[in-house]
């Protein structure tokens, strides 16, 4: 069934294409391909999303496609986040940055992939946060938040409800984060908690909603 819906968005993906192409707009079009999330599949004793912020449902593929052929194209390794798309795609279009953006622009790590030039230490094991509020969909008001803090080679998981139950993992030696290593590593444990701390005490974005007017086509 997965796989079934990963040929129909491959599919559509190239109907997207074809379509700018026959409009002749295939070359000044930037295309970006991002996914809000992976799938769980029993790594950890649970199948799909929104449950938890293991590997499974965290690695996620970034597809940055821009309006000219790059032969053999460019991998990054360096781990970015979702958060970096729209200052990435900005800076490709010499486009004025976000103020206050809390991502970063990749392109950087891009042009170094490239062999041009190299990637600014600024970009490299940053400390990537993830956010899930588990209480999703329920009607109570009540909240259930996750965090997680990749920064290789670690991923630190926290949780709100139950502080103490932290996880902490070691991609070297357990990339399908099995061996919770919390007991042997406490200095790091303190260390990503203190991070978890300054993370939830930021001030919340204070977004301004515009009003839109709905005609009858709408």
């Amino acid at each position: 069934i997965y796989d079934s819906a990963l040929h129909w968005v491959d599919q559509n993906v190239g109907v997207l294409v074809d379509s700018l192409r026959a409009e002749g707009v295939l070359d000044k079009t930037v295309i970006v391909i991002a996914s809000d999330h992976g799938e769980a599949f029993f790594e950890h004793g649970g199948e799909g999303h929104a449950r938890n912020l293991y590997w499974e449902v965290q690695s996620v593929p970034l597809i940055i496609v821009p309006p000219f052929a790059i032969d053999g194209g460019v991998v990054v390794e360096e781990p970015v986040a979702n958060l970096d798309i729209w200052p990435t795609v900005l800076d490709l279009l010499g486009l004025p940055a976000l103020p206050n953006a809390e991502g970063r622009s990749v392109l950087p790590l891009v042009l170094a992939a490239a062999g041009s030039g190299s990637a600014p230490p600024e970009l490299e094991g940053r400390a990537l946060f993830a956010q899930l509020d588990r209480h999703w969909g329920k009607r109570d008001g009540g909240t259930d938040e996750m965090i997680s803090i990749r920064r290789e080679p670690y991923r630190f998981v926290y949780s709100t409800e139950f502080p103490e139950a932290v996880e902490l993992f070691d991609h070297g030696s357990d990339p399908g984060e099995q061996q919770n290593i919390r007991e042997s590593s406490p200095e790091k444990v303190a260390e990503f908690s203190r991070q978890v701390e300054e993370f939830l005490a930021r001030p919340k974005q204070d977004w301004e909603i515009p009003e839109v007017e709905l005609d009858e086509m709408m």
